[in-house]
């Protein structure tokens, strides 16, 4: 499906970006993998999954990225799947996905969305601002995951008491049984 929707907009690569010194999604290995680290932990194992193949396939610049939605829960252990992938998108990163994609309104506080790759990725503006203000103050309070910013648990928590939904309510048992928000994953602040 992906390389169906690549094609038919004619890609999102530019012409002449791709270059060898690119870090690898995967491992954070200069040159674009070179193979997985013999004792690899579950979120990098869980980063070559689908939707996160999918993100990788929009070459789009990572520091204008923030994973979230239920993806950081995911990425730590915490929730066993995910049906989509829900990324916030700034600079390069938003204007690029706008090209190539149609722009709807999200449904929450003005925020817009683009849908793409059959609704399996959604890129947003915004986060909840009124809960989490700008979008560089988002990305500054982000984790880092391997070579992407996540978002924390702590504002995971945050947004997920706001919308308070059947999912939402089962994510946040799992959160309060954490006695430290490291215990789940290798990760480091960003």
């Amino acid at each position: 499906m992906a390389g169906q929707w690549l094609s038919a907009t004619g890609g999102l690569p530019e012409p002449g970006r791709a270059t060898g010194r690119v870090r690898s999604w995967d491992t954070g290995a200069p040159g674009g993998g070179g193979g997985a680290p013999a004792a690899e932990s579950l979120p990098m194992r869980r980063l070559r999954g689908e939707p996160f193949q999918l993100l990788r396939q929009l070459c789009l610049p990572r520091e204008d990225l923030v994973i979230a939605g239920s993806a950081p829960l995911y990425l730590r252990g915490l929730r066993d799947r995910i049906t989509d992938l829900d990324v916030v998108a700034r600079g390069r990163a938003l204007e690029r996905v706008r090209l190539h994609g149609v722009t709807e309104p999200a449904p929450f506080e003005g925020v817009t969305s683009v849908r793409l790759m059959g609704g399996l990725l959604e890129i947003v503006d915004a986060w909840f601002p009124s809960s989490f203000g700008s979008v560089d103050a988002l990305f500054e309070r982000a984790e880092r995951i391997g070579d992407l910013r996540v978002l924390s648990l702590a504002d995971t928590e945050v947004w997920k008491r706001r919308l308070d939904r059947p999912k939402d309510r089962a994510d946040l048992v799992r959160l309060a049984g954490l006695s430290d928000p490291g215990e789940t994953a290798e990760w480091s602040p960003g």
